[in-house]
């Protein structure tokens, strides 16, 4: 399933830990980065949050931008029903420049991690489905982190140990 939504269009997330404003509440945030697909007016995606595992969803704005409408829906444990981000194209190939990015409540353990979604057309039919992905780190990050390692190993390796 992941790979045919990779082919089509792929969601990408970063999660970041908040400062907690309310004991007892820990408050994270998701950001998007949507790539390898274009968007026609009507179309967008979804990304959905277990009814179990979040409360409080918020987009904490600005507005992403004008050519996206973006709508929050809380997930509900009466019916049961996930909550889900919406963001739905208001124009011909809107940009995807900026990122999406919604707060929550995370009720789990340790940190989130990969969302379901949906791509959607104008009658908002699913064409493709899948779960959000972790980015993969850039070459030149590899590189900058290789770096740091060598340097940190090198620099630990000059340390004189006192003669016995």
């Amino acid at each position: 399933m992941v790979a045919a939504a990779h082919a089509q269009g792929t969601i990408f997330f970063q999660t970041l830990d908040l400062a907690d404003s309310t004991p007892g509440q820990d408050l994270w945030q998701y950001t998007f980065r949507v790539a390898d697909r274009g968007f026609t007016s009507g179309q967008g995606f979804s990304v959905f949050f277990d009814e179990q595992l979040y409360r409080a969803l918020q987009n904490p704005g600005p507005l992403v931008n004008p050519e996206w409408s973006v709508l929050v829906v809380q997930p509900d444990l009466v019916l049961p029903d996930a909550g889900f981000f919406d963001a739905q194209a208001m124009q011909n190939a809107p940009s995807l420049s900026a990122e999406f990015s919604v707060q929550f409540v995370w009720l789990g353990e340790g940190a989130p991690g990969a969302q379901p979604f949906t791509i959607y057309d104008t009658d908002y039919s699913t064409l493709v489905s899948g779960f959000t992905v972790v980015p993969e780190p850039t070459s030149l990050g590899l590189l900058v982190a290789g770096l740091l390692a060598w340097a940190g190993w090198r620099g630990m390796s000059r340390v004189r140990r006192p003669r016995r």
